[in-house]
This record gives structure tokens, C-alpha cells and sequence, in this order.
């Protein structure tokens, strides 16, 4: 599902071929924890740096530890390249096998919540997303293009300064 809502948004074909940046321990984890919600502190990672995974078999044996579940994933198409399309799974801490626990059980398929991918600025989310398909990989062009600005700003600093 993700995949084909991707698809409705971004100009270029996806891929078929998934590879999955699973993002686990996103949520605030600070409250007692309820029922049988179960932590896994030692995975947290940077936000800059995902578990990638290149089997749905490794994604669920990760996400599904003795029948609990984390209790919210949001998931979306995050990038392309030629071979791959990049599923983002951002995944709840808590863990549970309490269904009343999942989240999306309205419109979803707890405890997963289809998103689009990261919408670029001035996107009109009013709009049909036919209307107006971006490039999946805006934001990766969109940094690179800010950091040779920022290297070309540096270097012009540093000469500068030798004067």
C-alpha cells in the first residue's frame, strides 16, 4: 500500500524492488508503561541512520518479538534509486501483543498507517496529488544542492580570511 501510494504522488516509476529503512524507538517512551508494552532502548538510532533491510522476512522478524508488535508505524515511500525503491517504516518504541494498544484501528491496518512520501515545499495538499507529482528524491537534491552552497560559501570564507 505504501508503494502504490507513493506512486500516486511521485513522477518517476518506482521500482518493485523494496529495500526498508526501518527507524524503530521514535516515540516518546517516558510514561509508565501499560498492560504488556515492552521497550527496546538499545535500539534507538540518529535519525539520520536507519536499520535498512532488503528482505520483508527481516523486517518482520524485527518488528514481531513474541507476538507484540511496535504499537504504531507509520510507513511511505521514502526514496528511489535505479533498482530500489526505499520504504520508510518510523516505528513506535513500545511494544505490545494488546490490540486495544495498536494505533490506526480507524481507516488503517493497525498498527501500520500508510502515509504519502515527504511532500516538498509548496505542495497544495488541497490539490490532487495526479496534478502535481514531484521527484520522490527532492529532498536528497535539495541538501546537496545546500551543502556545495555552503562548500562554496566556506571555501570563499577561507580565502577571505588568508588575505
Amino acid at each position: 500500500m505504501a508503494f502504490d501510494t507513493g506512486q500516486k504522488y511521485v513522477k518517476q516509476a518506482l521500482p518493485t524492488s523494496l529495500v526498508f529503512d526501518v527507524y524503530p524507538n521514535q516515540s516518546f517512551d517516558g510514561n509508565p508503561l501499560a498492560e504488556d508494552e515492552q521497550l527496546f532502548p538499545e535500539e534507538s538510532r540518529a535519525q539520520d541512520d536507519p536499520i535498512r533491510m532488503e528482505a520483508e522476512a527481516q523486517v518482520v522478524e524485527f518488528l514481531w518479538r513474541d507476538e507484540k508488535v511496535p504499537e504504531w508505524i507509520d510507513i511511505n515511500v521514502a526514496s528511489a534509486t535505479k533498482q530500489h525503491t526505499h520504504i520508510r517504516l518510523i516505528c513506535c518504541g513500545r511494544f505490545t501483543a494488546t490490540d486495544k494498544l495498536l494505533y490506526h484501528q480507524q481507516g488503517g491496518i493497525p498498527p501500520f498507517s500508510v502515509k504519502s512520501p515527504w511532500l516538498p515545499p509548496g505542495y497544495d495538499i488541497d490539490m490532487e496529488p495526479a496534478v502535481q507529482k514531484f521527484d520522490v528524491n527532492w529532498r536528497e537534491k535539495r541538501r546537496k544542492k545546500q551543502n556545495n552552497l555552503l562548500h562554496r560559501i566556506l571555501q570563499t570564507a577561507r580565502g577571505l580570511k588568508k588575505r
